[in-house]
């Protein structure tokens, strides 16, 4: 198993923990270790204002990064997880709001599960940023892989 297989599979343990009714937690990682880690939660933070949220909803993505010394974010990548209530994985793409914090951030790599089961996980993957012909990375480079 490849480090982003069992980054991704960490990420969906985690978010089975979550206590929220919707099951999603978020992994950073620098390389192979995980550095922070984050679970969709109803409340805020003091530091969501300078990331551009000003909701009271804190994202997974969000609290994930909230955890972590910001100036070591740059060229990291971030493992997101969701879980329906029977434990097979969901659709856990960040939002545009994050994908704009983790820009600002300095991440650079998003792996996010979409479906499959527990045990053989489907996932997408993308760079955060623009692309050459001035397109969002965020809608052009998304590759669903299952392997």
């Amino acid at each position: 198993m490849d480090r982003h297989h069992r980054l991704l599979h960490l990420t969906l343990k985690h978010a089975a923990e979550n206590p929220h009714d919707t099951k999603m937690a978020a992994i950073v990682a620098i390389g192979s270790k995980p550095i922070s880690k984050g679970y969709n939660q109803v409340k805020s933070h003091p530091k969501q204002k300078c990331l551009f949220n000003p909701r009271r909803l804190l994202h997974a993505e969000l609290a994930a990064i909230i955890g972590c010394n910001l100036d070591a974010l740059v060229g990291a990548t971030i493992y997101v997880a969701r879980r329906y209530m029977n434990g097979m994985p969901a659709l856990a793409k960040p939002c545009p709001m994050c994908h704009e914090i983790l820009l600002a951030v300095g991440i650079k790599r998003v792996y996010y599960t979409i479906g499959g089961t527990p045990e053989n996980i489907e996932f997408g993957t993308y760079r955060v940023g623009y692309s050459k012909g001035g397109g969002d990375a965020y809608r052009d480079q998304t590759t669903v892989r299952n392997d």
